[in-house]
């Protein structure tokens, strides 16, 4: 795949599903695509959608390992809270993460799974790695 026209038809044809195509072509530049493309498609201030955890982890697994997040500490995330946590994958330049959560102790939260920052505002927990 030469082409952005390609490689964007390419995410579509594999990821039909908004959550995880939004996901692709944010971080298409993770996906083993020449950069020189990449960098034309990849969207380095992206929001994804709130998910539930099944398909938060079917994002991860697209981005693969990004510095120190990957999909073991996603499961990690995943299993401390509760099944009804919704999860928002983020870009912002790095890998971040929403949870919209009770959870307080952001800082302790941040900690636990290598973040190197963290908040909590209005019921929602912010991580970023860098």
């Amino acid at each position: 795949m030469n082409t952005v026209e390609a490689v964007v038809k390419r995410i579509n044809d594999d990821y039909p599903e908004k959550a995880l195509r939004d996901v692709a072509i944010a971080f298409v530049d993770c996906l083993g695509i020449d950069y020189k493309i990449a960098s034309q498609i990849r969207n380095l201030d992206f929001r994804g959608e709130y998910t539930d955890k099944d398909t938060f982890l079917k994002q991860v697994e697209i981005v693969g390992s990004y510095n120190v997040f990957d999909l073991d500490i996603a499961k990690r995330i995943v299993d401390s809270m509760t099944d009804s946590t919704q999860y928002r994958l983020a870009r912002e330049g790095s890998v971040a993460v929403y949870i919209r959560t009770d959870e307080l102790n952001a800082k302790e939260i941040a900690e636990e799974f290598d973040a190197d920052e963290s908040s909590f505002s209005n019921g929602e927990l912010r991580l970023w790695w860098d």
